[in-house]
């Protein structure tokens, strides 16, 4: 019986329970039978590394350096690292300096190479957070760069949407979209545990940020709530000051400045195995992002949405969203850089709430039936296996809870 395939995930930047890189891809690689290592820092966003049973791995992990000021000082870690794991298959990196390592080590291996690319990194606002001015110019031109003549050497490119993969069209040798869908093992339950019409309104806004348009939604949150009686907003405490200037601070001001303290349900960050159940409590999902960065967004809330039976509040102009919202007909598109649009499709919503459910009876059926992590990511593990001679028809399919 030959050996299981080895896939080595290797990250400078990832923290050891992220959602896309270790609840989706290492439990995807696991479950289809692979052997799996981690290399990364010891970064954890709910304060302690996942030790979940149904993703059996191989954890090393180097000590945390933060700050990107130190991201030089974490390739080095993680090269010293990685280097040390023997017989990897395949390198599946998430950054563009960890596939970087990746590709030179497995050019002495004969390793292959998966790059996941899931950020806009074509976008302003992404290579902001890395300097201002001139600074920011030359690090976004030069990442650019790197990733181009990375897609022109690595085996796969795995992008989370054709519109973080157009830029680099011209470069790339192989491609492939596995969008950020949710797992059926996650949210298998199917029904909220609130009826149409019952108060308080619950809409789910998700991370607050500036870039996430959370000061559009305190906007149309005061707009409506006269309107709208019992409205609730959950927003999560994710701010950051150096990203965007619109930290936890400023957010508190605009919230008491437009009067709505008793409309906006403020929490920590959940880890997300409790995310099913919070959603299971709202009516409604709101995706805020305005044209700076929802034209391309694709973003994991919308399948979370979805997979909860929500009705979705999203961008008009997100062209990837706007065309899965339109052909499963489970929400509605307005312009979220206008307050008051935003404001009417709440009350919308709230006013018609047999409508509501129907859409999310309808976001629901489309999970299940087209836009779930099971099914996503199959055509991954099938190129993988190809890979190394096992043959599509011998591909262990994922755990799919009904």
């Amino acid at each position: 019986m030959p050996a299981p395939i080895h896939v080595c995930i290797l990250t400078t930047a990832h923290a050891t329970d992220d959602m896309r890189v270790y609840y989706k891809m290492a439990h995807a690689f696991a479950s289809s039978g692979m052997r799996v290592s981690w290399v990364g820092p010891d970064i954890s966003l709910y304060g302690n590394t996942p030790d979940d049973p149904e993703i059996p791995l191989s954890r090393h992990l180097y000590s945390r350096l933060p700050g990107r000021s130190r991201r030089l000082m974490r390739f080095r870690s993680a090269y010293r690292t990685v280097r040390e794991i023997e017989n990897v298959d395949v390198f599946y990196c998430p950054d563009p300096d960890s596939a970087f390592v990746g590709w030179w080590l497995a050019r002495r291996s004969g390793g292959k190479v998966i790059f996941d690319l899931h950020e806009h990194f074509q976008v302003p606002h992404t290579v902001q957070r890395r300097g201002r001015g001139l600074r920011t110019r030359f690090f976004g031109r030069l990442v650019q760069l790197g990733i181009s003549i990375l897609c022109r050497r690595v085996d796969l490119v795995v992008g989370v949407s054709d519109s973080v993969l157009s830029p680099f069209r011209g470069t790339i040798r192989e491609a492939l979209v596995v969008r950020n869908c949710a797992p059926k093992r996650l949210f298998s339950v199917s029904s909220r545990s609130r009826k149409p019409g019952e108060k308080p309104f619950t809409l789910m806004h998700g991370t607050g940020a500036l870039g996430r348009g959370t000061d559009v939604v305190l906007e149309a949150v005061a707009a409506a709530k006269h309107r709208v009686r019992g409205l609730r907003v959950i927003v999560f405490n994710a701010f950051t000051e150096h990203a965007d200037g619109y930290g936890e601070q400023a957010f508190r001001k605009h919230v008491d400045r437009l009067g709505i303290a008793e409309q906006i349900d403020f929490r920590e960050p959940i880890p997300m195995r409790s995310i099913p159940g919070v959603l299971q409590t709202c009516d409604a999902g709101l995706i805020g992002y305005g044209r700076r960065l929802g034209v391309g967004s694709l973003p994991n809330r919308l399948f979370e949405y979805m997979a909860s039976g929500l009705a979705v509040i999203a961008p008009s102009y997100a062209v990837e969203i706007k065309d899965i919202i339109e052909k499963e007909q489970c929400g509605l598109l307005v312009d979220f850089e206008d307050p008051e649009a935003v404001a009417e499709a709440i009350a919308f919503l709230n006013e018609n709430p047999d409508q509501c459910q129907t859409m999310g009876d309808r976001a629901r059926r489309a999970f299940e039936d087209r836009h779930n992590w099971e099914l996503e990511v199959q055509p991954l593990l099938e190129r993988v296996h190809q890979g190394h001679g096992n043959g599509v028809q011998h591909v262990p399919k994922p755990s799919n809870p009904s």
